[in-house]
């Protein structure tokens, strides 16, 4: 029994520096991101599919 109350001590402290540590290296990673200039803006392409989607199996009668 006296196992157990410093085993979930050790266990809560673990995932509570886990979750700092990620914390941190996330903030890290967004203040990288902010220090870098903004991507060019690329134009979509041109859709090269113009006819209507579905099914291109002409049924009788159409």
């Amino acid at each position: 029994m006296l196992f157990w109350p410093p085993m979930l001590m050790l266990l809560q402290s673990a995932t509570f520096i886990a979750a700092v540590t990620g914390i941190g290296r996330s903030d890290a990673a967004r203040r990288r991101a902010l220090a870098l200039e903004p991507a060019p803006v690329v134009a979509a392409p041109p859709r090269r599919n113009v006819d209507p989607r579905g099914s291109k199996v002409g049924l009788p009668g159409d």
